[in-house]
């Protein structure tokens, strides 16, 4: 279905410049429209599955093509890769969100919450903490973890102590003065908020490998997601509307819940 998508986007990688993209101008305007026909169907599934403002439309869901290179630091002026986001509002709202990577060796799906900023961040975070068992019951389904993998801590991640070191003192903040709340959480979790930093990583390192990650992910990481690698071959084949579409019904549980923090 995106041979010649990949391959135009695979020629965008090694000719990068405004000069190029205005010759071959015709042809980006045709793969990108070939892009959002790919779209529309897909969205309409989504709209069955997770809330949507009704008037959303398939161009609020895809991203731009022109790179912001104020906060770039690779100063080429395109993407290499056409991108989309369904999400309650348009893209880049912060809400929970199914996303398509589309690019040359590189496209993938992802779910959940990126970016979601100082508003609904928090109200996902602490949403998630109280419903622990019902989040992880969803993300250990047989379904989700054959499509998604298990939820473990990637190697390109990093230590969690390094980059997210601020996001115990604000998991604090917002049970501060709700004891309501702090009742209903796990035993581990009411143990978690009465520790320092260094407390609450080693108490966490030593749950069972099947389990920490779950802890990890909620007390030190900001952005929520998880993926599935799509191979060209499969980008390629007529297989891949049904693919992500598969997606999508998978997905739709943790959107769901995450989108019940957001109201």
């Amino acid at each position: 279905m995106f041979e010649i998508t990949l391959k135009f986007l695979a020629a965008v990688e090694k000719n990068n410049t405004t000069e190029w993209l205005h010759i071959n101008y015709d042809l980006y305007q045709q793969e990108r429209k070939r892009f959002q026909r790919f779209l529309e169907p897909l969205l309409q599934s989504a709209k069955a599955l997770f809330p949507f403002r009704s008037e959303l439309k398939v161009s609020q869901t895809m991203f731009r093509f022109n790179k912001d290179l104020r906060y770039s630091r690779e100063k080429t002026p395109y993407k290499n890769h056409f991108g989309a986001e369904f999400s309650y509002e348009k893209r880049r709202s912060g809400y929970p969100c199914f996303y398509f990577h589309l690019a040359n060796k590189n496209s993938f799906i992802g779910v959940g919450a990126f970016r979601a900023g100082a508003i609904l961040e928090p109200k996902m975070r602490k949403y998630a903490i109280l419903n622990f068992e019902e989040r992880k019951k969803i993300q250990t389904s047989k379904p989700f973890q054959e499509y998604f993998g298990k939820l473990e801590m990637r190697a390109e991640e990093g230590e969690y102590e390094v980059l997210y070191y601020k996001s115990l003192y604000t998991l604090k903040k917002l049970f501060a003065n709700d004891e309501k709340s702090i009742k209903k959480l796990t035993p581990e979790w009411q143990k978690i908020l009465k520790m320092t930093y260094k407390e609450a990583n080693k108490f966490i390192e030593s749950m069972p490998k099947n389990q920490k990650h779950f802890f990890y992910q909620l007390c030190f990481m900001k952005n929520r997601i998880r993926d599935r690698k799509l191979s060209d071959e499969l980008v390629i084949s007529g297989d891949i509307f049904g693919e992500a579409k598969k997606g999508l019904e998978i997905a739709a549980p943790l959107i769901n819940f995450l989108q019940n923090a957001c109201e």
